[in-house]
């Protein structure tokens, strides 16, 4: 494996546990039928996620970045939709 491939697979295998200590993080605050529990982590990530990209980007890229990731919403709610199942939030 060349280096630069060595690099991308650890950079992605750290992705991957950060990606999952955050869900670890989510179930231990949210149970299965609580439609605000929900609402209330969504918006807390979603802040900390926008202060994030306020530290790196401009305005205008964070702008551009929420336009290209609602094009995903539908390849995101597929995929969760395998992972934990069909869920509706009322």
């Amino acid at each position: 494996m060349t280096e630069k491939l060595k690099l991308v697979s650890e950079s992605e295998a750290k992705l991957r546990k950060i990606h999952q200590q955050l869900w670890d993080i989510v179930n231990e605050h949210l149970g299965p039928e609580d439609p605000n529990a929900v609402m209330m982590l969504s918006g807390a990530m979603l802040k900390v996620c926008l202060e994030l990209y306020t530290v790196v980007l401009q305005d205008s890229d964070i702008e551009n970045l929420l336009d290209v990731t609602k094009d995903d919403l539908p390849r995101i709610r597929a995929n969760l939709a395998g992972m934990i199942g069909d869920r509706v939030v009322h």
